[in-house]
């Protein structure tokens, strides 16, 4: 009797033994399972950019979308992933042509702001003639000791 319970038992760890196994096994599989959907998902979004891109570059070969709409950052994917030659030429000759522009542009507003006196509190006619006819704290104390030293001499 005793024995037919200690075999009874011995089944029964390796029956949960075999459940616990089996259920590591499907945690498993569906780990692998949620990492290969997540691969997959990514992969997707990689090879729908890479259609676009293509598209695009067949779309400029063909002249149909005007490049002068696009934004620095299509320029910019265009030049470094373009396979047609023609498409990069024409990509980086656009984003010069708006580079120089740029750059003329920041340069006429630099040489008119130097040339402009600053605007704020401290920069109107007024308040430099004021400031001007006003001494600074040593000139002013100089000047009072210069005074009372006058009266000291004099006797007052």
């Amino acid at each position: 009797m005793e024995d037919e319970r200690f075999r009874q038992a011995e089944e029964e760890e390796k029956q949960a033994e075999e459940r616990r196994i089996k259920k590591e096994l499907e945690e498993k599989r569906w780990v692998e399972f949620e990492e290969r959907k997540k691969r997959d998902e990514e992969e997707r979004k990689r090879m729908e950019i890479e259609r676009e891109r293509l598209e695009r570059s067949r779309s400029l070969e063909s002249k149909d979308i005007k490049i002068t709409d696009w934004k620095y950052s299509e320029l910019k994917d265009c030049i470094n992933s373009s396979k047609y030659e023609g498409s990069t030429e024409e990509a980086r000759e656009e984003f010069h042509r708006r580079l120089k522009a740029y750059q003329a542009w920041k340069s006429i507003n630099l040489n008119r702001k130097k040339k402009e006196p600053a605007k704020g509190a401290n920069s109107s006619p007024s308040y430099n003639s004021y400031k001007s006819n006003v001494m600074s704290r040593n000139e002013l104390s100089r000047e009072v000791g210069r005074w009372v030293w006058e009266r000291l001499r004099t006797g007052l």
